[in-house]
């Protein structure tokens, strides 16, 4: 894995209260398996980027805030570093 960024951000949830986070982007490859930590993870799957963009826009709040808040950003500057395809 290697970190391209961290990043500080606030999420409140109307009468819920709130969450402060430091987050990690980390990006990496391999030809195993992902062995997600289940205890940290509730749930996850593979997106090419463009099916990601089109979920986010159809049922954002499918998702958590953080990954709405940085998926832009993610998408846009580190698109060499992801081999995304150009736009």
């Amino acid at each position: 894995l290697v970190e391209l960024y961290t990043f500080r951000y606030h999420a409140a949830f109307g009468a819920l209260g709130s969450e402060r986070e430091l987050c990690t982007v980390l990006v990496g490859r391999g030809d195993g398996p992902v062995r997600a930590n289940q205890r940290e993870i509730a749930d996850w799957r593979w997106l090419a980027p463009e099916a990601l963009d089109a979920e986010l826009e159809r049922r954002p709040d499918d998702f958590t805030p953080w990954l709405r808040l940085e998926w832009p950003e993610v998408r846009a500057a580190w698109r060499s570093e992801l081999g995304f395809p150009e736009p």
